[in-house]
């Protein structure tokens, strides 16, 4: 399924030429997908003349057409380029080079102090420990309320004539990007300590996990799948 930035479906793709797609343990996965043929040709315009390039298309691929709210087996991301090639006597052929949903770690900043303002950061360096899973899950999790939550009514909010919205995103259910939680009390992962000043998550994180033998999965949820948690 291709859908726009608002992540409001364009279409669905039932038999592609060829596709592919991956998961890495310590790295971003990718996917492939060709599109061929005057059959096609709808589609082909949708994706490389009416979507702007500064606009995102998202993807997903349900392995079993018969299971589309299989949300745990379901491959997410983002396309990342388009190859669009034309020649004579030929069907056109769109290539769309996909990357997961796991880059969003890339663009989680850690920072030094996640409940200040970036102006009055103290401690100078975030500074966290425990087991791998929980300390790398709540490492993500509190920036996470600092992006999403924080953010929204810091130093003022962002929409000041509706009070209704102040609070809005106090829920993480209400947030785009979500970390799935987990008991620490049984969490036999390995014991890390992890140190950051705004730096990504991917590239703080990521040797941590592969030290410490823990993967990080980029599920993707849909509207009508069941819930995956609750709070």
């Amino acid at each position: 399924r291709l859908w726009d930035k608002e992540m409001q479906l364009i279409a669905r793709v039932t038999i592609p030429d060829s596709w592919d797609c991956e998961e890495i343990a310590h790295d971003n996965g990718m996917a492939h997908i060709e599109i061929v043929g005057k059959d096609n040709a709808w589609l082909r315009e949708i994706i490389c003349f009416k979507t702007r390039p500064a606009e995102d298309l998202h993807i997903t691929t349900d392995p079993d057409p018969d299971k589309p709210h299989d949300w745990r087996n379901r491959w997410g991301g983002k396309v990342d380029t388009i190859e669009d090639e034309e020649t004579k006597g030929k069907p056109t052929v769109t290539r769309l080079n996909c990357i997961s949903n796991r880059i969003h770690l890339q663009h989680i900043l850690i920072a030094a102090m996640p409940l200040l303002p970036h102006a009055v950061q103290f401690p100078k360096m975030f500074l966290w420990g425990g087991p791998c899973v929980t300390a790398c899950g709540t490492a993500v999790a509190v920036n996470l309320a600092r992006i999403y939550s924080l953010n929204g009514w810091w130093p003022v909010p962002r929409n000041l004539s509706d009070p209704r919205t102040y609070l809005s995103n106090v829920s993480p259910l209400n947030w785009p990007v979500q970390v799935m939680p987990v008991n620490m009390l049984f969490d036999q992962s390995r014991w890390v300590t992890i140190g950051a000043r705004w730096k990504d998550a991917q590239t703080v994180l990521t040797p941590v996990m592969k030290d410490a033998g823990v993967i990080c999965h980029a599920y993707t949820w849909l509207p009508g799948d069941p819930a995956p948690y609750t709070a």
